[in-house]
């Protein structure tokens, strides 16, 4: 892990509304008090990525299993060990063993995946490695576990791996940027 190099604000410092949805993601999501300090440099980040994570697991639009899958595979791709280790616990409450989550990215013949997992992280992998280019054969077996909502939007699996993705590579992008390494928000 890489030391941040951005100054962490405390919420004490925000506007209401923003101190309120850092304090929510901080005290509810998981032990990311450290991450939203940094994001708050963004506010436009803070107001709307982490309100939509937090979104995401109140109304459940995705099983939370589903979800720790996509960002530890695309956490995974990036190397971003400080997201590794945050949303691991998260998924062995979930049912994947430590063990399990360290070869997440071997899901093919992985033991303790199903269909639907499997397919989850083969999407992640498939949006990491060529995002405009994921292979058309990948949908028809999505909506199979994931239905698109009544108004034809994306199914929610895909659009969290390639929401998490944009994320994370621009974070990475930054802290090779300003140190030569690949660095995430701790």
């Amino acid at each position: 892990m890489t030391v941040s190099r951005v100054r962490n604000i405390p919420s004490s410092g925000l506007p209401r509304d923003l101190a309120a949805i850092y304090e929510r993601f901080a005290g509810g999501y998981g032990p990311f008090r450290n991450q939203v300090a940094v994001f708050v440099h963004v506010p436009a980040a803070l107001r709307h990525l982490m309100s939509m994570l937090i979104e995401m697991r109140e109304v459940a639009t995705l099983p939370k299993r589903v979800l720790e899958l996509a960002i530890v595979t695309v956490s995974k791709l990036n190397e971003c060990a400080y997201c590794v280790a945050h949303h691991t616990p998260f998924l062995v409450v979930e049912g994947v063993s430590p063990a399990g989550v360290e070869r997440v990215l071997d899901y093919r013949d992985h033991p303790e995946f199903d269909d639907r997992d499997k397919l989850v992280v083969e999407s992640g992998i498939a949006a990491w490695e060529q995002p405009s280019r994921i292979p058309d054969a990948l949908f028809p077996r999505l909506r199979e576990y994931f239905s698109e909502a009544s108004d034809g939007r994306a199914d929610p699996a895909h659009y969290a791996v390639r929401v998490l993705q944009q994320v994370q590579r621009r974070a990475r992008h930054r802290g090779r940027a300003r140190s030569g390494r690949a660095a995430c928000s701790n």
